[in-house]
């Protein structure tokens, strides 16, 4: 009796052991979004893999359909700030675009817009929670610093400089300008701000004599 007992009960774990592997391997083989990769059992972080090259043109369209794909997935506010800072190198990407750095290279391209600045196959992370918070505490302690002199910008995060990047600056001239109606002091004007908004698509206005000029 007790030897029949104990083939019930082997047999049963026996059952029970690949009932639990099918189950398991059922979940498993469940369809994940092919651009989500999941790390241990809990999201990590998010990990996107770009299937076509993003030019500049399209670089705004690309990030704004990220953030409003995945901000419900995460338990933060997802902005394209966030993704840009948590992936530093489509910073320097975008730095390696500017007109001075390709033209030490001998490189030019007429029409900028058209350039790669995400290639196809890279991968842009969503960060998790714990990164984010660490990254928005980041943006309160990060200051631009702009060399007139030196016509240089360089970005700090408290006194650690992140990025230097060469710029325009003004004229040590008077001049009249049509859009101001008057004549104005060209010069770069000195002291302490705060960036208060950003606009992605400027128009870009001749100061001399007013026209719109079509980029």
């Amino acid at each position: 009796m007790l030897s029949k007992f104990k083939q019930l009960l082997f047999f049963g774990l026996i059952l029970l052991a690949a009932i639990t592997f099918y189950s398991s391997n059922k979940n498993d083989n469940l369809k994940k979004p092919s651009n989500i990769i999941v790390q241990s059992s809990l999201i990590k972080y998010i990990s996107i893999v770009v299937d076509k090259p993003i030019t500049i043109e399209h670089y705004f369209q690309f990030l704004d359909s990220i953030v409003n794909k995945y901000d419900s997935v995460t338990s933060y506010k997802l902005s394209e700030h966030l993704l840009v800072r948590a992936n530093s190198w489509i910073i320097d990407t975008l730095k390696n675009t500017d007109y001075y750095i390709m033209k030490a290279r001998d490189s030019f391209i007429y029409n900028q817009k058209k350039m790669i600045v995400i290639p196809k196959g890279t991968y842009i992370t969503i960060p998790d929670s714990t990164t984010a918070i660490k990254l928005l505490n980041s943006f309160k302690k990060t200051t631009i610093d702009i060399n007139i002199p030196e016509f240089k910008l360089r970005i700090y995060e408290d006194l650690i400089k992140l990025y230097e990047f060469p710029i325009r600056v003004g004229r040590n001239e008077n001049k009249y300008l049509k859009m101001a109606g008057r004549v104005l002091d060209l010069k770069t004007k000195t002291g302490s701000g705060f960036i208060v908004r950003h606009v992605r698509n400027p128009s870009y206005y001749n100061p001399v004599n007013g026209t719109i000029d079509i980029l």
